[in-house]
């Protein structure tokens, strides 16, 4: 954060978490507030809890409105997925079933939280590691039908994608093609943003961690998401792990030229 500050460094969007700024009266929001004034903002959350069977946080909700208006952020995003219940807190973002009941369930608290925020609102997939019994819709499905109930559009992460296709399957082909299949269930105007981010191999599955640089394969899911739905605001997250900013920004531009490369071969196959 301090480089970027020092070096001025011109970006043409970023994403702030929320949970990490919800007090704004400290020195840690001080110090960021010349990052924040630099450039466009999203503001991304982990708190609201739309799965969970709880009701709505009114308190949390009321302090991510605060922030969004002191910082005047264009959208503002959380998780399809619960992480308390009964007042036992996980610290985890957890799976739902994709079942019709779930999408009502989530899209009528997403619609109510975009109303109480009074800005644009994305759902985003999540990483999962195990999968429902009850789950009788594809991860595609379970997104298109939550944007088109609740008028809240959706935060494609294509590595989580790319991961849930992993542990599926535990093979990159297969992953792959599983990804590519949710990304074909969802329509243009549903989808308001893209993540990509590195993931983790482990003996017992993939870890969607922020820690690493990006696999082949989410790049060419990037590509195919941008053929398919069309041009997005993309967020690379990198946050474990954090190497040095000039090897953040050289993965920038390995997106932006894989990107450019795509486009000029679709503009050579026309």
């Amino acid at each position: 954060m301090d480089e970027l500050i020092e070096r001025d460094i011109q970006l043409p969007w970023m994403e702030v978490l929320a949970d990490n700024f919800l007090c704004v009266d400290n020195l840690h929001f001080y110090r960021a507030e010349p990052l924040f004034a630099s450039c466009p903002l999203s503001l991304h959350c982990i708190g609201m809890n739309l799965g969970a069977m709880e009701p709505l946080d009114e308190s949390y909700l009321q302090s991510v409105k605060q922030l969004a208006d002191r910082l005047d952020v264009q959208q503002i995003s959380d998780h399809a997925c619960f992480h308390s219940l009964e007042g036992a807190h996980s610290h985890d973002l957890l799976p739902v079933a994709y079942h019709p009941d779930n999408i009502r369930y989530i899209a009528e608290r997403a619609d109510c939280v975009q109303t109480f925020l009074g800005r644009p609102f994305c759902v985003e997939n999540i990483s999962t590691y195990l999968f429902h019994r009850q789950s009788i819709l594809s991860e595609g499905q379970f997104l298109a039908g939550l944007a088109e109930l609740s008028g809240c559009g959706i935060l494609l992460d294509v590595n989580n994608l790319y991961v849930n296709g992993l542990n599926a399957h535990n093979d990159e082909d297969a992953a792959l093609d599983y990804a590519l299949q949710q990304i074909a269930e969802l329509k243009s105007e549903q989808v308001w943003q893209i993540h990509i981010a590195g993931h983790q191999r482990t003996r017992w599955g993939a870890i969607d961690h922020h820690g690493a640089a990006l696999h082949k394969d989410v790049l060419y899911l990037l590509a195919e998401a941008i053929r398919l739905l069309g041009k997005k605001p993309v967020l690379l997250e990198w946050d474990n792990n954090i190497p040095p900013l000039r090897r953040v920004l050289e993965e920038l531009n390995t997106v932006e030229q894989t990107l450019t490369d795509f486009a000029c071969l679709q503009g050579e196959a026309l």
